[in-house]
């Protein structure tokens, strides 16, 4: 059994891979799924649709209609943060706060050619190998980190909670920020993160 605390409501599958005394990974991992609930009684929510904080190599766009945040790619740099403005609870509180982010992926590639060389053969590949094992390398997803801010005082926001992107925190205080950091796989390759919903619960 394993016991994760503070996953955020939503519905989520996780994979496992069993690793031998060598470190090596199995090639056949498992994975499961289970939903986390969304509680009753929530007391505050909000949203924030990129065009306030502080972009550093990210742009706020419009991705099939909707507001979306994405990596600029400026001098071919894949990696790039987003830090929102701080939202005002109304007062000191200790709640439960998470945020929904919904991703869209473009991979910029679509044939065998576009991801090996031309000419490249089949035979040349170990075939044993599962897809994504395969892949591993040559077309890497994109990646998603999120860091949620918290403090009593506008300004000093002085304690922080990583994997905010899955994790639902348990915190006190009066003003919230998050801090969105996105890594590309390729420069032709872009992940958008829709407007980002949030949501905190009295404890």
């Amino acid at each position: 059994m394993v016991r994760l605390v503070g996953v955020k409501p939503g519905t989520f599958t996780f994979w496992m891979s069993p690793k031998d005394n060598s470190g090596n990974y199995s090639d056949t991992p498992k994975s499961t799924t289970c939903t986390v609930i969304y509680p009753a009684g929530v007391d505050d929510d909000w949203s924030w649709d990129y065009s306030t904080g502080i972009h550093a190599n990210t742009v706020n766009t419009n991705r099939l209609g909707t507001a979306a945040l994405k990596c600029q790619h400026s001098g071919e740099i894949l990696s790039g943060e987003w830090l929102s403005s701080e939202y005002d609870l109304g007062s000191v509180k200790e709640v439960t706060i998470w945020g929904d982010f919904l991703t869209d992926f473009s991979a910029g590639r679509n044939t065998c050619n576009d991801i090996w060389p031309s000419g490249e053969l089949w035979s040349s590949k170990d075939l044993t190998k599962n897809w994504n094992t395969l892949l591993a390398g040559e077309n890497a997803a994109a990646q998603v980190h999120g860091t949620l801010y918290w403090g009593d005082s506008s300004g000093s926001l002085d304690k922080e909670v990583s994997f905010f992107e899955i994790l639902a925190a348990d915190i006190s205080g009066r003003y919230v920020q998050v801090k969105v950091q996105i890594v590309d796989p390729l420069s032709e390759a872009n992940l958008y993160i829709y407007e980002l919903n949030m949501t905190a619960r009295d404890i």
